[in-house]
């Protein structure tokens, strides 16, 4: 495996990966608390069934018959797929390319690690971004959306969790400046909140509770008055990712798993021979979101 030789620091892959990993995660605010799914390298493309309409609209409907009891002897209900379509996820590039030379690394290091961090944040910025537009598209296609605040943010949860039949809605992200006001609003109603048993690790003192839901700050990709919601426990999209050949990746512990999909680095050294000798290093993400359940999305809008 290719790596940058340096006399005055430590400029390994893996030092380099987690640099850049360090900083995209604190972008992924919204993306965090989507599961992640591991495919094979080099991946272009994920192909999958997607239902129609949710299992409770199949139900009401008459699409599937109730689960009930049966006599010894007698065989189960048969419960008919009809007309599954498909759904095929682009896993997309995301990144840059630098070329340097040799000398430049050598002269200063930590100018190196300080412009291939701020690829990484630019990149992890760009991925909460396309996760934030999918989840509000696929939410209008098929989830709760726009709910309108017709009170305080009180009344708002209680009206959501009652319109939310796909699980519990006990997650719900808002843009950092609405945090920071429902905070306020909050405490001037002399409401103490503390954060959410749901939300362990290295989560846990980012939230409030807030009549059994989460609230998170969203961060800077999400627009003012906007709230996403999912339930934590079956959230209903997955982040797919995978990296090409002689790529690495920064090594994560079970407690910052979460940050993933990690941001790849790739060193090519054939430029060396050139004069002035010369590094090109790739930096990049290879992503696309899958839902494995759009009815479970919910977008609301505070007002």
């Amino acid at each position: 495996m290719t790596e940058i030789k340096s006399n005055k620091r430590a400029l390994t892959n893996e030092v380099m990966a987690t640099k850049i990993t360090e900083k995209a995660k604190g972008e992924l605010r919204f993306g965090r608390f989507i599961p992640k799914m591991p495919l094979d390298r080099s991946v272009d493309y994920y192909t999958t069934f997607a239902p129609e309409i949710s299992w409770q609209e199949a139900l009401e409907k008459g699409k599937v018959g109730g689960m009930k009891k049966v006599s010894p002897g007698v065989d189960f209900q048969e419960v008919k797929i009809r007309k599954q379509t498909t759904e095929t996820v682009t896993i997309g590039r995301i990144g840059g390319k630098i070329m340097i030379e040799q000398e430049a690394i050598e002269r200063s290091p930590q100018e190196l690690i300080r412009i291939v961090s701020e690829i990484g944040r630019t990149i992890g910025q760009g991925l909460e971004t396309e996760l934030v537009t999918e989840y509000v598209a696929k939410a209008t296609d098929k989830g709760v959306t726009n709910l309108q605040n017709g009170g305080d943010y009180l009344d708002f949860i209680i009206e959501s969790q009652g319109l939310f039949t796909e699980g519990n809605l006990n997650l719900l992200a808002v843009d950092r400046t609405d945090y920071t006001n429902i905070r306020k609003e909050l405490k001037a109603n002399n409401i103490t909140v503390e954060p959410s048993e749901q939300i362990k690790g290295y989560f846990y003192l980012d939230n409030i509770n807030v009549q059994g839901a989460a609230t998170v700050d969203g961060g800077i990709q999400m627009t003012p008055k906007q709230v996403l919601g999912m339930d934590i426990n079956n959230p209903p999209a997955r982040s797919m990712y995978s990296y090409g050949p002689g790529v690495t990746t920064a090594i994560l512990d079970d407690e910052t798993k979460a940050w993933e999909p990690l941001v790849g680095y790739k060193v090519d050294d054939t430029m060396l021979k050139q004069d002035p000798p010369k590094y090109e290093l790739f930096i990049s993400a290879r992503w696309g979101l899958y839902f494995e359940n759009p009815f479970a999305t919910f977008v609301g809008t505070l007002d």
